[in-house]
C-alpha cells in the first residue's frame, strides 16, 4: 500500500485537507505517474519558535486503502442490512473474481474506483466468505500468481486512460496486471 505525508501551514485551503473520510484526493506527480491518496490521519501544531503559525502534518494512503474500508456481505451485491445467512461464492479467473469483489465493494461504498472490464486473465480460483475486507480478500487470492493490482490515478487534464470511458473527476483506474517491474519507482512494504 501506498503512503505519503504532507506538512504544510494551516491555511483556508489547506485545512481541507482536515477531513479523513475518503472525501478528499491529493495528486502527487512523479516521473510522468499521476497518484492520489487519501488522508487518513491529520494533526495540528505549532512550531516551537513561533507558536502563532500552525503547521498540517497528514498521513495518506493510496489506493488498497479503498478496498480496505469496504466489507464484504453474505449476499456479495446486497446492501449490509439486505443479506442472506450463506456466505457468498465466487468462482472463476482470478481478474474476473477480483474485479466482481471490487466492484461489489465500489457499489456500497461509492470510492472513486473505475474497475476495467475484466479480460479473463489469470489461474481459475474461487473464494467463499463472508463480513471480511474486499482487500484481505484480494491480498489472499494474489498471493503467488504473478500478477498485481494496479491503482493508476487519474485527473481532469490527463489523458483518457482508455476510448471506452470518459473520466471526469479524479480517480482510481483499477486493473489486474501480470507483474512487471516499475523502474524509477520502488515501493516499501
Amino acid at each position: 500500500s501506498s503512503t505519503a505525508t504532507l506538512e504544510v501551514y494551516l491555511t483556508e485551503l489547506t485545512a481541507s485537507l482536515l477531513p479523513c473520510d475518503g472525501t478528499v484526493l491529493v495528486v502527487a506527480r512523479y516521473n510522468g505517474m499521476t497518484m492520489l491518496y487519501t488522508p487518513v490521519t491529520a494533526e495540528v501544531h505549532s512550531l516551537d519558535k513561533d507558536p502563532s503559525i500552525a503547521l498540517l502534518t497528514v498521513q495518506c494512503t493510496g489506493g488498497w486503502s479503498f478496498l480496505e474500508g469496504a466489507i464484504t456481505t453474505p449476499g456479495l451485491m446486497g446492501t449490509i442490512h439486505d443479506t442472506p445467512d450463506e456466505k457468498f461464492e465466487l468462482t472463476g479467473d482470478l481478474e474476473t473474481v477480483v474485479k466482481t469483489l471490487i466492484t461489489a465493494g465500489q457499489r456500497r461504498t461509492g470510492h472513486p474506483l473505475v474497475i476495467l472490464p475484466s479480460s479473463g486473465r489469470g489461474p481459475r480460483v474461487n473464494i467463499t466468505g463472508d463480513w471480511e475486507t474486499v482487500g484481505e480478500y484480494v491480498a489472499d487470492v494474489l498471493t503467488s500468481t504473478g500478477y498485481v493490482l494496479t491503482f493508476d490515478g487519474w485527473v481532469p487534464g490527463d489523458p483518457q486512460p482508455f476510448e471506452d470511458y470518459t473520466l471526469t473527476r479524479p480517480c482510481y483506474v483499477v486493473d489486474l496486471k501480470p507483474y512487471t517491474p516499475r523502474v524509477g519507482l520502488v515501493w516499501s512494504y
